[in-house]
């Protein structure tokens, strides 16, 4: 064989070797820069950024939960005691409202009835007519019955004071002592009686 041929053959050889085969230097360097790499990379670090996104914004959510749950609770606290305090219907046009252990509102017009009880006393009303402010301060007791216009009441002591009222003029009944004051009040002007002393008393 000539040398031309051989030398021929040696390269055609070594470029045959070259092109199956290549250095490990080269498939590190194409690895490194192989786009598809890249990609992965990428999709890693979006991944861990979504869930530290995810883990910052959970507290925010449930801070911004909880004063609403809490919120709600008390509103429907609130609505069931006013439910509680609000008159009751009997069914027959009545209405009631217990405003304590030692008061007892009842009537047609219960709601619009306003006691008010210092030292143990007892008030106890029956309101069918207009406003009724009735105040005892003591151990005693106010009994009313208003079928008329507004009745304002007022005892101090430990007597005992009861009113019936179908006037269509204002009322307005003070007492100041330890007896039993009874007032009927009708007609169409207005009825005023104040009594101060322990003694029994009946108006008119």
């Amino acid at each position: 064989m000539s040398p031309r041929i051989s030398l021929v053959a040696s390269l055609s050889a070594l470029l045959l070797a070259a092109a199956c085969g290549g250095s490990p230097d080269e498939g590190a360097d194409d690895s490194a820069n192989d786009p598809s790499n890249d990609s992965t990379s990428e999709l890693a670090d979006d991944s861990s950024s979504d869930s530290a996104n995810a883990a910052a914004a959970r507290p925010s959510r449930e801070g911004a939960d909880g004063p609403s749950r809490e919120a709600s609770t008390e509103a429907a606290d609130e609505a069931s005691d006013e439910a509680s305090d609000a008159p009751s219907d009997d069914g027959n046009g009545s209405s009631s409202q217990q405003l304590g252990a030692n008061v007892s509102v009842s009537g047609s017009n219960a709601a619009d009835v306003s006691p008010t009880i210092t030292g143990g006393g007892f008030i106890n009303v029956v309101n069918n007519g207009e406003h009724v402010a009735a105040t005892q301060t003591g151990t005693g007791t106010i009994n009313i019955s208003n079928n008329g216009r507004i009745l304002t009441a007022t005892n101090t002591g430990n007597g005992v004071m009861t009113i019936n009222s179908t006037a269509t003029g204002n009322v307005t009944v003070t007492n100041t002592g330890d007896g039993r004051v009874t007032v009927t009040a009708s007609g169409t002007a207005p009825v005023t009686f104040t009594h101060t002393g322990n003694e029994d008393v009946t108006f008119p």
